[in-house]
């Protein structure tokens, strides 16, 4: 073998260590985002979790379906159509918590995730400040190696669904 095809292959090699070591590293990503919206805080809460608004403040979503609704909300269980550049995704959501004007925590389950989602809600000077805590894990050993580095995009994509609803709520 040239020494130029054993480096290549070493790079790869490494590469591809890193990759699989991901998933054992790291095999739920959190993290953390936040917006404050300019309406009061039953108002606004009312309206992050009026499921027949959602797609408008998160566009992907095409449908969103009940299976049951439960008095209380907790144990609520919904069907989702979403569209990922024209792949339709089928998901379920659950309702995990709920106290009213303060905290909704949801799962989402597709076929290559599960999803947590934590939103808190603060009044704060007549404005309501929401805080998303979000766990991510792939289902199956190589979507946890895959999504070990989408992190940031992951983060990026709920920080602009958070944007989208401040400017829904606030026109």
């Amino acid at each position: 073998m040239t020494k130029a095809l054993k480096i290549i292959l070493g790079v790869v090699w490494l590469l591809l260590t890193i990759f699989l070591l991901a998933g054992l590293l790291v095999p739920q990503v959190k993290y953390e985002a936040q917006i404050t919206v300019d309406m009061p805080l039953d108002k606004t809460f009312a309206l992050f979790n009026d499921t027949k608004k959602i797609p408008k403040w998160m566009p992907e979503i095409k449908r969103i379906t009940p299976i049951e609704e439960i008095p209380g909300f907790v144990g609520s269980r919904y069907k989702m159509i979403m569209d990922n550049g024209g792949t339709e995704i089928k998901m379920k959501r659950k309702v995990l918590d709920y106290k009213e004007n303060q905290l909704v925590q949801l799962e989402f389950e597709a076929e290559s995730m599960k999803k947590t989602d934590r939103y808190t809600f603060t009044a704060k000077d007549g404005k309501t400040l929401i805080q998303h805590q979000a766990t991510t894990r792939g289902n199956g050993y190589m979507n946890r190696c895959f999504f070990a580095f989408l992190k940031g995009s992951f983060k990026k994509i709920d920080q602009q669904y958070l944007d989208n609803f401040k400017q829904f709520a606030e026109s």
